[in-house]
């Protein structure tokens, strides 16, 4: 992804970051969610996350959209690495939380307060998605720490709905060759040889490393952080920890890795695949949502599964299916 490029409508903000805001900011539609924040997959090609824009601009046109693009740098990047490559996305969001927390009135009563809609597309938007929650929990606990005075904030739902659209995978070394492939290789097939024959032999030793040291490598953490829950007090008799920096548990491999708090439990998240995705396998996917629903504690987990769409085009074997799953799911409340 060449730096600073966005789809059309779009003003670039960073390298990565980048807003539509709409010419109208009000709509006859008091449920219509006013901020969309999209993740979209790594190294993606502007023209192809424009697809999804123009129909989100289209069904929803006084909504803001925030996009927040991946390169291999935020794929691979630490944690504090991610957090300057972030800090205007999180800014706009608490920007929007402030003025979501202004009550308004009309004449037939309180307007619900307005949405925030997460829409993570494969393992590059998801790895992005769990540095920008985590970053928002720290945020938003440190500030309700200061305005309360509480010595052990808990962190703090942010975001209302969920959609994780063909991630997360497992590790698998041809499968990440073909998505860093697709991303990265030129078209001319001899370079492509050439270039699937280095990514292989670069993936398959950070795998191997990874198992050596007997350390988490990225594609486990990344499907770990995912299902990472907490509880907010008003669902839980006894609050959860707040600091988890001490605490581990066993990941599905039986290392020991961090026990952290990352999604709210309580908000609703729609897993989308396909069966023929060959760079994300859909088992991989549909254990995940099983692990969220029945084992992490997570309150409201679905599926919508697609039989022959490619590695995030499922609007390609079905739009209006799919779009009809999108806006169904970001008008329930």
């Amino acid at each position: 992804m060449a730096a600073g490029k966005a789809p059309d409508g779009f003003e670039v903000l960073t390298e990565t970051i980048s807003i539509h805001r709409p010419e109208t900011t009000t709509s006859s539609d008091e449920t219509q969610p006013p901020l969309f924040v999209i993740c979209s997959w790594m190294a993606a090609f502007p023209r192809h996350i424009q697809k999804y824009t123009d129909q989100y601009k289209k069904l929803y046109p006084s909504s803001t959209i925030l996009l927040i693009q991946s390169t291999w740098k935020d794929v691979s990047g630490t944690d504090e690495f991610m957090k300057p490559r972030l800090a205007i996305a999180i800014s706009i969001i608490q920007d929007h939380l402030l003025q979501r927390n202004i009550p308004s009135t009309t004449s037939q009563g309180s307007i619900p307060k307005p949405k925030i809609l997460l829409h993570i597309f494969s393992n590059g938007g998801a790895t992005v998605a769990n540095h920008l929650s985590m970053q928002l929990n720290n945020s938003l606990s440190s500030s309700s720490s200061l305005s309360t005075h509480s010595q052990h904030p808990q962190p703090s739902s942010t975001f209302s709905r969920l959609i994780l659209e063909c991630t997360p995978s497992r590790p698998n070394t041809s499968q990440a060759v073909r998505a860093v492939g697709a991303a990265a290789l030129p078209s001319n097939p001899l370079l492509r040889l050439l270039g699937n024959f280095l990514i292989r032999c670069f993936v398959s030793y950070g795998f191997w490393k990874c198992w050596l040291l007997g350390k988490e490598n990225m594609v486990d953490k990344l499907r770990r952080r995912l299902n990472s829950p907490f509880f907010l007090l008003s669902t839980r008799s006894k609050p959860a920890p707040t600091s988890t920096s001490s605490i581990t548990e066993k990941n599905e491999n039986g290392l020991t890795v961090p026990k952290e708090q990352i999604w709210d439990a309580k908000v609703p998240r729609l897993y989308m695949y396909s069966k023929s995705d060959e760079v994300v396998s859909w088992q991989d996917v549909r254990d995940h949502a099983r692990e969220a629903r029945e084992v992490r504690g997570f309150e409201d987990v679905r599926e919508e599964v697609f039989e022959k769409a490619p590695h995030v085009g499922l609007p390609r074997e079905d739009f209006e299916r799919y779009w009809g799953v999108v806006e169904g799911w970001w008008g329930q409340r």
